[in-house]
C-alpha cells in the first residue's frame, strides 16, 4: 500500500511558518491589549465600566 507523501518546497515551509507566527503575534496582541477604552458616544459626565461576559454599564455622574 502506498501512502500519499507530502513534499513541501522550502518556500512553502517558510510561508507556512510565517503565517503561523503572524497569527500568534496578532492573537497575543489582542489578548494582552484589548480595546477596552473605546469611545461609547457619551460625554465626560458619564462613567462606563466594562463587565466580563456582558455589555458595558454606563452611569451618569452626579453634578456637583
Amino acid at each position: 500500500m502506498s501512502w500519499f507523501r507530502w513534499q513541501f518546497t522550502r518556500s512553502e515551509v517558510l510561508g507556512g511558518l510565517f503565517a503561523v507566527v503572524l497569527i500568534c503575534v496578532c492573537a497575543v496582541i489582542l489578548v494582552r491589549h484589548p480595546a477596552v477604552d473605546q469611545a461609547t458616544g457619551f460625554g465626560p459626565d458619564w462613567d462606563c465600566k466594562s463587565i466580563p461576559n456582558s455589555e458595558p454599564v454606563c452611569i451618569k455622574k452626579l453634578s456637583q
